[in-house]
């Protein structure tokens, strides 16, 4: 297909997640630029365009901030604040203490530290235990899913001067300023009193954690498209511990995946295109 079309896109990212040799040699190549950016986080006050940029690519980050629909004026798009940043499915996982969620606990610190080691990253189980026992305190305040369910206890419209003020310690300014949404003036806020909560957490928890969490978050998020070490752990912990799932699908269904996921709309046009003359 001529370069740049969508249908040569399509092409190029199903081929280029199957070329599984060029996916090895490159090891964490592709992922540099990105880890020394993280790297480079000296403290806190770091963290507003840290977490913009970490949006962009599409990593979790404490809080989860998107544009849509006003639930209350569905003519108006908004910016909305949610709580975010768990790499287990709630909060439950991380303060239940049955037997059953300690023992997913241990496998999710085994899989960071594994992430960490197949990286290269310094003091793997250290750093897994930090990065847990941050998400830990991420997931106190968070509401559970029964309040989460509740649309009038989840709509409550800010003004960006008063969402800083809750979280003195992130500059949601900076946050917004970096995220190019510098011009929003009023914000839907899901959870505030998490958003509140949350001051502590940022002030108090040194910049090496952060780092941390972050590094973790990169790869995790990338795993599928890492060499085959990356995705069988991820497989091993987020299909298999969680989910059941017994075997991984073979790469060309993982690819038709990753087609649908990033080029879904121009997959779908050719699928018309075909089958819908």
């Amino acid at each position: 297909a001529p370069a740049g079309s969508e249908r040569r896109k399509v092409g190029d990212l199903y081929a280029s997640y199957m070329d599984s040799a060029r996916v090895e040699t490159l090891g964490l190549t592709p992922l540099e630029p990105e880890l020394k950016a993280i790297a480079a986080l000296k403290s806190p006050a770091d963290l507003p365009s840290a977490f913009a940029h970490a949006a962009r690519l599409g990593l979790q980050t404490p809080f989860g901030v998107s544009v849509g629909q006003d639930p209350k004026s569905s003519s108006v798009n908004i910016v909305q604040i949610s709580q975010s940043g768990l790499g287990l499915p709630d909060r439950d996982y991380y303060l239940r203490q049955d037997p059953k969620m300690a023992e997913t606990r241990a496998a999710y610190t085994a899989y960071i530290e594994r992430l960490f080691t197949l990286a290269k990253q310094p003091d793997p189980a250290g750093a897994a235990s930090r990065v847990v026992a941050l998400e830990t305190e991420i997931a106190k305040p968070q509401w559970d899913r029964a309040k989460n369910r509740d649309r009038d206890l989840t709509y409550n419209k800010m003004t960006v001067t008063t969402v800083a003020a809750a979280t003195p310690a992130y500059d949601w300014r900076g946050y917004f300023r970096a995220a190019g949404l510098a011009q929003a003036s009023d914000l839907v806020v899901r959870q505030p009193d998490y958003l509140k909560a949350m001051n502590s957490v940022v002030a108090g928890t040194p910049a090496q954690t952060w780092r941390e969490y972050l590094t973790f978050k990169l790869l995790d998020h990338y795993a599928d498209e890492l060499p085959s070490g990356f995705q069988q752990a991820q497989f091993e912990f987020r299909n298999k511990t969680l989910n059941g799932q017994r075997e991984m699908s073979p790469r060309w269904k993982r690819a038709v995946n990753e087609v649908e996921g990033i080029l879904g709309e121009a997959a779908g046009k050719l699928y018309v295109e075909r089958y819908f003359t």
